[in-house]
Parts: C-alpha cells; sequence; structure tokens
C-alpha cells in the first residue's frame, strides 16, 4: 500500500531536474569559446558530470557529482603560477600548437612558461556555467518541484480520504 508523505512524484521530478541540469551544463561545457576554439581538452570534466537523487528520513535532494577542479573553471582563478607539469600535459592533451615568436617556434618547455606567466599575471577568467545553467533552468525547475509536491499532495489527501472515510 503506499504510503502518507511518501513524495514519489517529488523524487521523480528531481530525477528529471537531474538529467536536464546535467545535460544543460555538459552543453555549456562543449560550446566553443569567445574565438570559436573548442574548450574540451581532456574531456574528464565533461564526462564526469553526473547526479544522485537521495532519500533521507525526513528530505529528499540531488547532489551533482563533478571532477574536483570544476571550481576553477566556474569560478576563475587569482593571478598564480600553476605547476609548469601539468600546463605542459594540457599542451599534449589539448593539444597547443605554438605560434613562430620571432621567427622562432617556442619549445613546449618555453610554451608552458609563457602560458603559466600569463596565468601568473591574469588568472584564469570564471566561466560560470554551472551558475548559468541553475539561472537559466530556475523557473522550469520551480515549476517541476511546485508541480510534483501538489501532486504528491493531493494523492496524500485522496489516500487520507480512502483509508479513514470509506
Amino acid at each position: 500500500m503506499t504510503e502518507i508523505l511518501a513524495f514519489y512524484h517529488l523524487q521523480e521530478a528531481l530525477e528529471e531536474i537531474g538529467i536536464e541540469i546535467r545535460n544543460h551544463y555538459q552543453d555549456l561545457l562543449i560550446q566553443p569559446d569567445e574565438k570559436g576554439y573548442n574548450r574540451i581538452a581532456t574531456g574528464n570534466l565533461l564526462n564526469s558530470v553526473d547526479f544522485l537523487v537521495t532519500r533521507g528520513n525526513t528530505n529528499i535532494w540531488v547532489e551533482l557529482h563533478l571532477e574536483d577542479y570544476w571550481k576553477y573553471l566556474e569560478y576563475g582563478t587569482q593571478p598564480h603560477w600553476p605547476p609548469l607539469d601539468k600546463i605542459k600535459d594540457w599542451i599534449v592533451i589539448k593539444p597547443v600548437l605554438p605560434r613562430p615568436e620571432n621567427g622562432k617556434l617556442p619549445t613546449q618547455d618555453q610554451l608552458a612558461y609563457l602560458i603559466g606567466r600569463k596565468i601568473s599575471r591574469e588568472g584564469t577568467p570564471a566561466r560560470y556555467y554551472l551558475n548559468k545553467t541553475i539561472d537559466e533552468l530556475n523557473n522550469w525547475i520551480s515549476r517541476k518541484i511546485n508541480d510534483a509536491v501538489t501532486e504528491d499532495l493531493e494523492d496524500d489527501v485522496n489516500l487520507i480520504f480512502i483509508k479513514y472515510f470509506k
């Protein structure tokens, strides 16, 4: 028998919300940047995006799971010297093709240094993909939750009437 205050519709709505947030966030991640360049290097962040709907005793929630470095993409970084070995790895994975400077093609070490120097001066820009995702889906999410809770409460009222007033 169905139990009162089980919120099955809400759980189903949160599953749909998790799917929509995941898909929308991934869509933003794969969009080319302002210059038309592909932003994806390893695809680790893109492929890590997942969610989990969890039920506690008195609540239900959605958790979004992402690679730990999502926050640096989301909020950017202050100027700092990045680890040059990580920059070199990124140059190979991306790949970053060096442009001749003063008629000479920079080596991988020189290119990593130049990129690191720029980050040390400017930091990295914030992208706010997760914030954009939530902002763009906010009205839909609110309606989805409201509709689900309304359905759950209607089911509960009907169940109470059937169980106690029949």
